[in-house]
């Protein structure tokens, strides 16, 4: 499991926690505010989330676990990876919307149980 492999890649429990909570974070965002591209897009050079959760072994894996698809995004003179959270259309099919959220909410779950 995912969240397995940042508690042995951190070097404590504070930093394991700490990695925790802005996995949380993300979570809780994308939950509040499913519509925000913003929240379903992380840059892998992203300066905090390196900081926080990219820096440690695992961290990369609970995004994918989460869903996330890592992606190369620019051209080819300034490519750029970045984390995608992909969102079903809610107009076209409100069932796989519904199960896409459903699931997030339980990821948000597993994850506050963790802490």
């Amino acid at each position: 499991m995912a969240i397995a492999m940042l508690r042995e890649g951190t070097d404590s429990e504070t930093l394991f926690r700490q990695s925790l909570q802005k996995l949380l974070a993300v979570v809780r965002n994308i939950c509040q505010s499913p519509e925000n591209a913003a929240f379903r897009h992380i840059p892998k050079d992203n300066a905090h989330f390196h900081a926080d959760l990219g820096q440690y072994p695992g961290g990369h894996q609970c995004l994918l676990a989460m869903g996330f698809k890592e992606l190369q995004q620019g051209d080819e003179t300034q490519p750029r990876n970045v984390f995608v959270l992909e969102e079903p259309d809610l107009s076209e099919d409100l069932d796989a919307w519904s199960s896409w959220f459903d699931e997030l909410k339980e990821l948000q779950s597993l994850v506050e149980s963790k802490l």
